[in-house]
């Protein structure tokens, strides 16, 4: 008897991408939460260190990879619904696209991160600072982590894709869009 692959049909208990790595984007999520809470607790108790440290910060570097980050999503969505709809010709491009992006988030918060650190910014300074370094410290290494699970999983040009390719991409494209979701609530 051939062994054939199990196809499973998203739904509650099989989500897209696997019920594992549902759970643990529930889990950052809750961790990310708990942190965004406890930061919001903070600055009502010390408004003024917050205020004064956070004009501090420029702004447009958190726009700048707003946009980057929500893009590289957008191609990773656009990437899996081609899947879905059998055109593989195209996905790998999107998916470099996606990656290209995700670099550039990275390229420009470590630039980011260079010019606190040179400013005297560190972790320690007040309670805004601690909480920025702890929250985008950890949403940065999301970020990585997400970078090298997309080259991991990245389909070639005119792959044919298994059942099983199909859903560990579906997972990373989860996990990726976990990442764009924490950064929009950090923002």
């Amino acid at each position: 008897m051939a062994n054939k692959a199990i196809r499973h049909t998203p739904s509650f208990f099989y989500p897209p991408g696997g019920i594992l790595i549902q759970i643990v984007i529930l889990t950052e999520l809750l961790t990310f939460g708990a942190g965004m809470a406890t930061m919001t607790y903070y600055s009502r108790s010390e408004a003024t260190v917050f205020r004064e440290s956070c004009i501090l910060l420029s702004v447009y570097f958190p726009i700048i990879n707003t946009i980057l980050l929500l893009s590289s999503g957008l191609f990773l969505a656009i990437s899996i619904k081609q899947i879905h709809e059998g055109k593989n010709q195209f996905i790998a491009s999107n998916f470099k696209w996606s990656i290209i992006l995700g670099l550039g988030f990275i390229i420009i918060k470590t630039y980011e991160y260079a010019t606190s650190i040179l400013a005297g910014h560190t972790l320690g300074e007040n309670t805004f600072y601690n909480f920025y370094w702890f929250l985008t410290g950890f949403h940065y290494i999301h970020v990585w982590a997400g970078l090298i699970i997309l080259l991991i999983v990245m389909p070639h040009k005119y792959e044919k894709l298994s059942v099983t390719r199909k859903e560990n991409i579906e997972a990373a494209a989860g996990f990726w869009h976990f990442c764009d979701l924490v950064w929009v609530l950090l923002f």
